[in-house]
């Protein structure tokens, strides 16, 4: 059974949604500045790309004005909402459609609150809080009450590879016929214990994100929520859905090589289980989009398995968190988003703040202005910590 995807939704700092989140990433649009929501003293650095409290408070007002669930999830259900419409999903496959979260921040707005209270003695109020506010089953709950999605649903929260992941499974449900369709979700918000994590793990740079260029000084968090909509071709035909992209197949692994540090052989056997899932060669595909965090170990790292799986054919390289942030454990969603607007539009958008790679790198990458895209299958990856990778084959649309 083909998959395809029909429908996409994006919230960011800078964008309400996935015309304006396409845009920023054109125009390498950032908005990196000092942490306002809580105090950051003594964190190595401060720079984030963070979502203004009005605008989170108007999403709270408008899914959920009593305020029971957590900010992720009124970020998750806002672009499942638009992937949704912009689908036209009847309701009778609304009932039967799945939702898939992927997360690694779920439930820490409300949470961290009330652990401070519990450690303060105030007990009862706290434990309600962590069984239903900070629950990550909200987000389920919302989607139902919202959108009226009541198929399968699941957690992922593998580190910064739970996007990946979360698509991955999702394809196979609808591939096999579990589901008539699924939305796959991510959302991330800025919190203290994920900032001062990677703060002390010295991973976050002091200005700004420069993936796989030689001065490189780390990543840029940053917050948001992304959604894509995927179901069989057939039945997107039958109903006249507008169809963005296919998905083709996908590959995910564990080296367990290092608890933070990629290992090159690992990612790229990942990569080639992509590639034979989705029944392609190198030579089909036309760009990668990186993971491409900006850190020193993790871009070579990559770099380096995609030299190995595509030697000579050299497909273009872009990477999104050099404008548009981090965005945690909903990277991989967002990566999914930008790469099937990348084969719709045949456009590539450059990688921000690219100077010169390392001497040992010989890849193609776009940076300074968006590329036309000449043809081909795009995939991207998202990796995590622990060795955790996964790569998702994406391919035009292509309808015989």
């Amino acid at each position: 059974m083909r998959v395809v995807v029909s429908g996409l939704g994006a919230f960011t700092p800078l964008s309400r949604n996935t015309l304006e989140f396409w845009s920023n990433m054109l125009q390498m649009t950032s908005r990196i500045a000092p942490l306002s929501r809580f105090d950051t003293a003594g964190l190595r650095s401060s720079l984030v790309q963070e979502i203004d409290k009005s605008d989170l408070q108007s999403l709270r007002e408008d899914l959920d004005p009593d305020g029971e669930f957590d900010a992720v999830a009124h970020l998750a259900i806002s672009t499942a909402r638009e992937a949704v419409l912009e689908s036209g999903l009847p309701d009778e496959l609304k009932r039967r459609c799945g939702l898939y979260l992927a997360s690694s921040s779920v439930g820490w707005e409300s949470g961290e609150p009330a652990y401070r209270s519990w450690a303060n003695g105030v007990r009862s109020e706290a434990a309600t809080t962590l069984a239903k506010k900070a629950n990550p089953a909200g987000t389920f709950a919302l989607g139902h009450r919202i959108l009226g999605i009541g198929g399968p649903n699941r957690l992922f929260s593998a580190a910064c590879a739970s996007g990946g992941l979360a698509l991955g499974s999702a394809y196979d449900q609808v591939r096999l016929g579990r589901a008539p369709a699924m939305v796959v979700c991510g959302a991330d918000l800025l919190a203290e214990v994920p900032l001062g994590g990677f703060n002390s793990l010295r991973m976050v740079s002091r200005d700004v994100c420069r993936p796989f260029s030689r001065d490189r000084g780390g990543i840029v968090l940053a917050e948001g929520g992304a959604a894509v909509l995927i179901e069989p071709l057939d039945q997107a035909l039958a109903r006249g859905a507008r169809i963005i992209c296919e998905i083709k197949g996908y590959g995910i692994g564990c080296d367990a090589n290092h608890m933070t540090r990629p290992h090159a052989p690992g990612i790229a056997r990942t990569i080639r289980a992509a590639l034979k899932s989705a029944g392609i060669s190198p030579s089909n595909v036309g760009f990668v989009n990186a993971h491409g965090t900006g850190t020193k170990v993790n871009d070579a790292n990559e770099a380096a398995a995609i030299q190995e799986v595509f030697g000579d054919v050299r497909p273009a390289i872009t990477a999104i968190k050099s404008s548009q942030g981090h965005m945690q454990g909903c990277a991989g969603v967002f990566s999914a988003v930008s790469t099937a607007l990348s084969l719709r539009e045949k456009l590539l958008p450059p990688i921000a703040n690219f100077s010169q790679s390392d001497d040992d790198v010989d890849l193609d990458f776009v940076a300074g202005t968006p590329r036309p895209l000449a043809g081909g299958d795009g995939i991207f990856n998202a990796f995590g910590f622990g060795g955790v990778s996964s790569t998702i084959v994406f391919s035009p649309a292509q309808i015989s």
